[in-house]
């Protein structure tokens, strides 16, 4: 009995020694929603860009062999966390990354942190992840429902709309959602008149419409994603919702645009982690991707590339896949691909832009600006992530804000304000077009040649109009 228990001891001590050698090889896998309302802003794609990570990595360390592996969670916590539980334990995962539905992330978050293991979610939104609920071996990657208060909520009080009512998804993401917003509303002295919660998979949202419609209030803030959300803004057009009263779609992904279509998606505001025509880096990325899936990528499958690439870099630094070592690596390596420069991970596991975030901090605000906002409001306690634009559709004139598909969402007021480095064309009457160069635009949806193309490099975030002209200004530059 005694050798039996020696010999085991000995088995399992081998065990950990040869996990805690220097690996050549490591097991990833991308925990998505495959066939449910979010699929098309993850799914399959978040497989895709997953791949690429890989590819891209094999060129940086040709010798290191990973193993990508993938399984629908359909946004079910205990789905999830039996799938996640069976890669921790029984194939030798070291990290999950995607995990869109916030209640799924939050729920294999804290597995992970049990087993000692890394997750990395791009989709789900909830700041809980790295507040009340923050692990130490969770990482939150492209955008929380901080950042999304903070970029289409403000700048929609900051265009004089006060009284809101929140239409809210009935789990983690929407509840998070619609309490960082109300905080930001109620900070810029707005008022919450009041709310309704609709379970996931909405197919008729009619009752909770009209509810809405007869609070009398300003905004009717839309407090959901994917298929919810194109319903819900589909059925409000339907009830004649937005003459009196602005729909505020406070996640929006391209795909969302699509399936919208041109009347729908009008006066609609965004706020994006990626967009695929940011810069020449971004192009070339998102083409490749193109190739593989037909459409351009949202912002989670981009953000599923760059954490599983910087995840791979993390662990051939660190040499080991313990979970400790690899963190350290993952928070002290500056993010540096397609998705973001610069990029560093807080101790608290959320990746941000330090170099918006800091001339977030000592800017000031103009008259006029929609937004000049990329990082914390107070560094000490919270940031988001780079924000990348935040545009309103209008169906005035025909533009290429889209992602390689056929419908032109229209020509952009106001302002948009894009990364470090991106380029876009100022217009005249308050607009500014984002960039050109999409690969599935056909020559008749593209920009007038006789109209003011000056493609100015913007070294900065701050895009600010006044006096009914658009200008580009460096950021912060007075």
């Amino acid at each position: 009995m005694f050798k039996a228990v020696a010999c085991l001891v000995a088995v399992l001590l081998s065990a950990q020694a040869a996990y805690a050698a220097e690996p050549n090889s490591v097991k990833v896998g991308v925990l998505t929603d495959m066939s449910g309302p979010y699929a098309a802003i993850t799914g399959k794609g978040a497989v895709e860009a997953g791949n690429l990570a890989l590819e891209d990595f094999a060129k940086e360390a040709p010798d290191f062999k990973v193993e990508l592996v993938t399984a629908d969670h359909q946004n079910k916590p205990d789905i999830a966390t039996g799938i996640a539980r069976k890669w921790f334990e029984v194939e030798n995962v070291s990290m999950i990354s995607e995990l869109t539905t916030s209640a799924v992330a939050l729920a294999v978050q804290k597995l992970a942190e049990d087993k000692d293991k890394i997750v990395m979610v791009s989709g789900a939104g909830s700041s809980d992840l790295t507040g009340k609920s923050c692990s130490k071996t969770g990482f939150h990657w492209t955008y929380d429902t901080y950042a999304l208060a903070n970029g289409t909520g403000v700048a929609i009080m900051e265009q004089g709309a006060k009284r809101w009512f929140f239409l809210t998804v009935d789990y983690a993401f929407g509840q998070a959602l619609e309490k960082d917003v109300s905080s930001a509303v109620k900070a810029k002295g707005g008022e919450i008149v009041g709310s309704v919660r609709h379970p996931l998979n909405t197919s008729d949202f009619s009752s909770f419409l009209l509810q809405a419609q007869a609070s009398k209030a300003d905004v009717i803030g839309l407090a959901n994603a994917g298929a919810d959300l194109v319903t819900s803004i589909k059925q409000a057009n339907e009830f004649g919702i937005g003459r009196n009263q602005r729909l505020a779609a406070l996640l929006v992904y391209i795909t969302d645009v699509h399936s919208l279509g041109l009347n729908a998606a009008k006066n609609v505001y965004l706020t994006t982690g990626f967009y695929w025509d940011m810069n020449e880096e971004t192009r070339a990325w998102s083409k490749r991707f193109f190739e593989r899936s037909g459409v351009m990528p949202t912002m989670a499958q981009a953000g599923v590339y760059s954490s599983i690439l910087h995840y791979l870099r993390a662990v051939k630094a660190a040499k080991t896949l313990e979970a400790g070592p690899v963190v350290s690596k993952i928070k002290a390596t500056p993010v540096n691909d397609m998705f973001t420069t610069g990029g560093k991970v807080r101790e608290d596991g959320r990746m941000v832009c330090t170099s918006c975030a800091s001339r977030s901090r000592h800017s000031r605000r103009r008259p006029g600006t929609i937004m000049r906002w990329c990082g914390p409001s107070k560094a000490t306690t919270h940031s988001a992530p780079c924000l990348r634009g935040i545009a309103r559709s209008s169906p005035s004139e025909r533009s290429n804000f889209h992602d390689g598909r056929s419908l032109p969402i229209d020509r952009v007021h106001g302002v948009t304000i894009r990364h470090q480095a991106a380029r876009a064309v100022a217009l005249s009457e308050n607009s500014v077009r984002l960039g050109h160069h999409d690969p599935g635009v056909a020559e008749s949806d593209r920009a007038p040649a006789s109209e003011p193309d000056p493609r100015p490099a913007i070294s900065g975030w701050d895009v600010s109009r006044r006096n009914h002209n658009a200008r580009l200004r460096p950021g912060g530059a007075a």
